[in-house]
């Protein structure tokens, strides 16, 4: 294994930070299928995005944790550099960098998580109205009038 350096961990924070940039740009697009009427397979296939950067960013915080603490710059966090770390210009550049679209990216995604909420209480609440309406035995006409709905037997034709 090679000795970890500085710069090193600078690379990291930037990768990190891009990658987290990246999964902002896809929570944006999550947002836009939300408060759209696209399809559920465009949902789909932002979920399968999200998850395939929730593999790499975890994979990327594993390597900054252990660059940290190779170079002995983990804090009491050991997901954060410490205050030494913090000394160079290039990792607090970078951290800041990575603690910013972070943030973006929490946000966006408590956003899209609202609409999601919102979404399935306007489904549970129609499916509610649907249930009742099939206990009353009654619909709506054209007028808006309700009717009582006339109980088929098995065979017999409409008429």
């Amino acid at each position: 294994m090679t000795a970890n350096t500085i710069q090193d961990l600078s690379t990291a924070l930037s990768q990190e930070a891009e990658l987290v940039e990246q999964f902002v740009d896809v929570l944006l697009q999550e947002s836009d299928l939300l408060n759209g009427v696209d399809t559920l397979l465009e949902l789909n296939q932002i979920a399968e995005k999200k998850q395939i950067f929730a593999d790499r960013l975890e994979d990327s915080t594993r390597q900054r944790i252990e660059i940290l603490q190779s170079l002995g710059l983990a804090a009491d966090n050991p997901e954060s550099p410490s205050t030494a770390a913090l000394e160079h210009e290039e990792i607090k550049a970078g951290w800041d960098r990575l603690m910013t679209a972070a943030g973006k990216a929490a946000e966006q995604n408590r956003h899209n998580g609202i609409i999601i909420n919102v979404h399935r209480q306007y489904i549970d609440d129609s499916l509610a109205a649907m249930r009742k309406t099939q206990r009353s035995n009654q619909l709506y006409d054209a007028q808006g009038k309700t009717k009582a709905i006339r109980q088929r037997r098995p065979g017999q034709i409409a008429g």
